[in-house]
């Protein structure tokens, strides 16, 4: 299971270096954005549900989204491995396999949200809290790392053109 958290935040900063166009991916200050961002996907999910955990009081409430944010980090991990392995030896595909990667990753994404929403209405929260949690323990963080990301390659562009 360690092996496959590490392959999954290897391959997806590998996939993610991949995306960036070729004036950016040699820019260290770019590339130090990228390490962390495959780590706070895993560990923001991780850590939210552990808080929600703490504050209900009932580890049994939430333990069903943390396995399924387990498991599809590992799966995730495994297909950016052969989208990797498949982009090596097939550059002029690489809007296909753009394309493949963010699909892939807005699924499970999608498909976590959507178990753990039907996991937590079969568990008796209400849809109060439900919506409370995604909103504030979900999307609010990667709001705003995409923003960070996005100010920090805005200055990049504008240092590269002074």
């Amino acid at each position: 299971s360690i092996l496959l958290l590490v392959n999954y935040l290897v391959s997806s900063t590998a996939v993610l270096f991949l995306c960036l166009p070729y004036k950016y991916s040699l820019q260290t200050e770019v590339l130090l954005l990228l390490l962390p961002i495959p780590f706070l996907v895993f560990f923001l999910p991780w850590f939210s549900l552990n808080v929600i955990s703490v504050l209900v009081g009932d580890s049994s409430f939430v333990s069903e989204s943390k396995k399924n944010t387990v498991v599809l980090t590992h799966f995730l991990g495994l297909f950016y491995s052969f989208i990797l392995l498949f982009w090596t030896f097939n550059t002029p595909w690489r809007d296909y396999f753009i394309a493949a990667f963010l699909a892939v990753t807005l699924l499970s994404w999608v498909f976590r949200f959507f178990r753990g929403f039907l996991f937590a209405i079969h568990k008796g929260a209400s849809w109060y809290y439900i919506i409370l949690y995604f909103c504030t323990l979900e999307i609010i963080p990667f709001i705003l790392i995409f923003i960070l990301v996005n100010v920090k390659l805005k200055e990049n562009i504008f240092w590269l053109f002074n």
